[in-house]
């Protein structure tokens, strides 16, 4: 436990079974290390892209006027290589809701095998205090519907 959140062991995520919500993406050439394959800030991006599309898929923005939610903290780890072309299937969902912050877990795929695990900690933080304020119920209730572990 860190700072009032509690993280989880990033191999559950490895199964796609887990995952209720879904968003494709693909490796660009300029996600490519010398090596030939997605470098780790790419991973990271492509999870950001997940996260967003969750976010936005479940509307929990209109409900928090004067709020915003920042990234607290994310962990990911890499399980495979990811090379060029690709088509990404990232699953996604909701881990933990607490009273202000909440965890969107993901599980990055390519051809069913995953590749990657990914946890990021939101805060919802006044919009002129830069403080954490509440989740408000109607937000609470769809991060809870959306629990994936």
């Amino acid at each position: 436990m860190r700072g009032g959140m509690t993280t989880i062991d990033l191999n559950l995520l490895r199964d796609p079974a887990r995952f209720r919500h879904w968003v494709q993406d693909h490796v660009r050439f300029g996600d490519l290390d010398p090596l030939g394959h997605a470098n780790n800030n790419a991973i990271n991006i492509i999870m950001e892209n997940g996260r967003v599309a969750l976010l936005d898929r479940m509307e929990i923005r209109p409900l928090v006027p004067g709020g915003l939610m920042v990234i607290k903290t994310t962990r990911t780890e890499f399980n495979a290589e990811v090379h060029r072309p690709a088509r990404l299937d990232i699953g996604v969902g909701i881990g933990t809701v607490g009273t202000s912050s909440f965890s969107i877990l993901a599980g990055l795929f390519v051809n069913g095998t995953n590749a990657a695990t990914h946890e990021a900690w939101m805060v919802l933080i006044d919009r002129q205090s830069r403080r954490p304020m509440p989740l408000p119920p109607e937000a609470r209730a769809i991060l809870a519907d959306n629990i994936i572990l």
